[in-house]
This record gives structure tokens, sequence and C-alpha cells, in this order.
């Protein structure tokens, strides 16, 4: 038993002391994707379609074991708030607020972004920045709210970088066939 201790003790100070140096997922951008239209009405097309498509409504968290009955369950609400941040059509950029649930190894978890929408004349693509998640539901550990997302093992990465691309391709079919849905 000692022995278990004693590595466990190692371990631990060799994840603290990296811990540091570990690196976490700050961006992700799109491919570029063509479309026809000027950059002002490439930018109107993402601004509709991101208005249509992106949520930022608030999200409940919770810790407390649920198992018990006389458990304390302990929730609280993080604000949501506007979707669209800004729009500058002569510039080719939107910016909105991001905040999508997805669920990793049966949790639930809430992702949040910034979307920055870049245009240019037949072209566009999408960032995703300032990207954060947090457990909705955390069992006994109490909750922090939004946390950075880290790249190493066990950090959630790879679901939240496939959750926020899978809302940048919705955006980019939106934008693409915005083209063919104007003939009615």
């Amino acid at each position: 038993m000692r022995t278990n201790i004693g590595y466990i003790f190692i371990l631990f100070i060799i994840f603290s002391s990296n811990a540091n140096a570990w690196s976490y997922l700050e961006k992700i951008e799109s491919q570029t994707y063509k479309t026809p239209g000027s950059t002002q009405q490439i930018t109107l097309k993402g601004k509709n379609c991101i208005t249509q498509i992106v949520s930022n409504e608030g999200v409940k968290v919770s810790s407390g074991n649920i198992m018990f009955r006389n458990a304390r369950d302990t929730s609280s609400h993080i604000q949501g708030g506007n979707v669209i941040i800004n729009t500058d059509l002569n510039s080719g950029l939107v910016v909105a607020n991001n905040r999508v649930d997805f669920t990793s190894t049966l949790l639930s978890h809430s992702a949040k972004s910034k979307i920055t929408f870049l245009a240019k004349p037949g072209r566009f693509r999408i960032r995703h920045s300032g990207i954060k998640q947090v457990q909705r539901r955390t069992g006994n550990m109490p909750t922090s709210g939004y946390r950075k997302v880290h790249t190493s093992f066990g950090g959630g990465h790879k679901k939240v970088k496939a959750t926020l691309e899978a809302v940048s391709l919705k955006i980019a079919k939106c934008v693409k066939a915005a083209e063919k849905n104007n003939n009615w």
C-alpha cells in the first residue's frame, strides 16, 4: 500500500510540474469556402445564417449527489447573452457568441466560443476562439464554471473540436445554400 501511495505521489509531482506546459485549444479555423458574391453579400448571408443556427442561451450547471435522499444539490445558472456582437459588411466581418451542448463519455457538457465569420469576394471562412467548456453536472465535485480546454489526455478537446466544427459546417452549408434559396 505504501508503495502505491509513493507512485501516486511521484505521478502527482510529474503532472503538476508539467501543468504549465499543457497546451489549450485556443482556435479552430475552417477551410476556406467558395461562394458567389461580394464581400458585403457574403457577410450578410453569414450574419443571417449565424442568427439562425448559433445560440448563446444560459446554461444550468449543478453539483451534488442526486442518489441520496438528503444530499444537497447546488445549481447555478451561467448567463447567456446576445449572439451577434459586431458586424462590419465592408470589412467582411461578423463576430458572435456561441454556446453549444454536447455529450462526452455519457456526461453532459457545454462549450462556448467566439465565432468570427470572415468574408472576401467569392469566399469565406469561420474561426472559433476563446474556446471553453463546462461539465453541466459534476456529482459530488463543485462546479467551477467554464474553463479552457486542455489538449492533453482526458481534456476532452477532440469532442469539443468536433462539436464546434459541426457548428461551422452548418453555418457554411447555410451560407452556400442561401444563393440557391433566393429563387422562390
